[in-house]
């Protein structure tokens, strides 16, 4: 299953706002004000996804507090941190961000292994899958190909609950 999701900063439109809000669209923040536009615009929390890369550790904590429905990490501290402050009752759904760059997880090797094991053995979190942007330069079949083998690790990983299964 794949969705779109609107950037935050789009929704400074008015018309615009109003439209993502109305048809429950997915809204994509990379900022703390970001996010603070989408929720202005009345997205619901449950439909924002918020990416980890240039919030403080106090920031995350606020945003898990305010239950969005995704966040996007790229780091294994980043990981820890959202296990920190999330609970095993709701656990936190985590998109690991990969990427060929070097804002991400690399798309393969043992540091994406390893995040994707952290995310997975932790009952706080809710690995739900690898995102990727790729740009104009990139090789997609090459992305897509490495993106796949990640969710093949995930599918190999012993003891693993059948909802997390690709």
């Amino acid at each position: 299953m794949a969705e779109i999701a609107y950037p935050a900063e789009a929704l400074k439109v008015k018309g615009v706002a109003e439209w993502v809000a109305k048809q429950r669209w997915a809204v994509e923040a990379h900022t703390s004000g970001g996010l603070r536009i989408a929720i202005q615009a009345g997205v619901a929390p449950a439909r924002i996804t918020m990416f980890c890369d240039t919030l403080t550790e106090s920031e995350v904590r606020c945003v898990v507090g305010l239950n969005v429905g995704r966040l996007g990490v790229s780091s294994a501290e980043q990981i820890d941190v959202v296990a920190s402050c999330s609970d095993a009752r709701r656990p936190q759904n985590l998109l690991l961000r990969m990427t060929r760059g070097e804002m991400g997880l690399p798309l393969a090797g043992s540091a994406a292994d390893a995040a994707i094991d952290a995310a997975l053995g932790d009952v706080r979190l809710r690995l739900i899958g690898p995102e990727s942007c790729v740009d104009a330069t990139a090789a997609y079949a090459e992305v897509v190909d490495q993106l796949i083998g990640q969710m093949e690790h995930v599918r190999r990983c012993p003891g693993l609950p059948r909802p997390y299964c690709v």
